[in-house]
């Protein structure tokens, strides 16, 4: 292969590598999007705010491994769609570990009291529903993510779904 096209052949790959590294970084931005206590947001099925945020050393009768708090997240769910909407205890995970990565997470403790959203129910049409999700986190943690991923389900398959937006509401954490 003479010189010139192997020249041409790496400049090629150069900006492949290139496109596809920027268009990585751009995908992120546009599916993640930032929320402040008490701002509303709405995704696809229906509409949240994180009301308040407190942390506590204790919640009903349980208290967090050595080293760890909580951190109680009074939530309101309305449902602006045409049918009822499925949640579960997994929708919504605590995030932490940088702004970028958020590889660290947790689900909420499982729903102890009347106050707690339950586990899993189905946000009626119109419905709108408050309630605490209770988190158990290390105790160094100043700053957080509350998480809802949208998944779309592809097809008839329960089992195959398409990420869509990614909704953070970020919470500063008291001493």
């Amino acid at each position: 292969m003479p010189v010139r096209w192997k020249r041409r052949l790496a400049g090629i790959l150069l900006l492949a590598m290139l496109v596809g590294t920027a268009a990585c970084g751009q995908k992120e931005e546009e599916t993640d999007r930032s929320f402040a206590v008490g701002e509303e947001v709405s995704n696809y099925w229906f509409d949240f705010t994180v009301k308040q945020v407190e942390t506590a050393e204790q919640w009903d009768d349980y208290t967090p491994e050595e080293g760890n708090r909580l951190v109680l997240c009074t939530l309101e769910l309305e449902n602006d769609s045409k049918a009822a909407v499925p949640m579960g205890w997994d929708d919504f995970l605590l995030c932490w570990d940088g702004e970028q990565t958020l590889s660290e997470k947790t689900a909420p403790l499982p729903c102890r009291t009347e106050e707690q959203l339950p586990d899993e129910f189905d946000l009626q049409e119109d419905e709108t529903v408050e309630g605490i999700l209770v988190y158990e986190v290390p105790r160094e943690l100043k700053r957080v993510a509350l998480s809802f991923l949208e998944r779309y389900n592809e097809g008839e398959s329960d089992s195959r779904y398409t990420e869509g937006a990614r909704y953070l509401v970020w919470l500063d954490l008291d001493d």
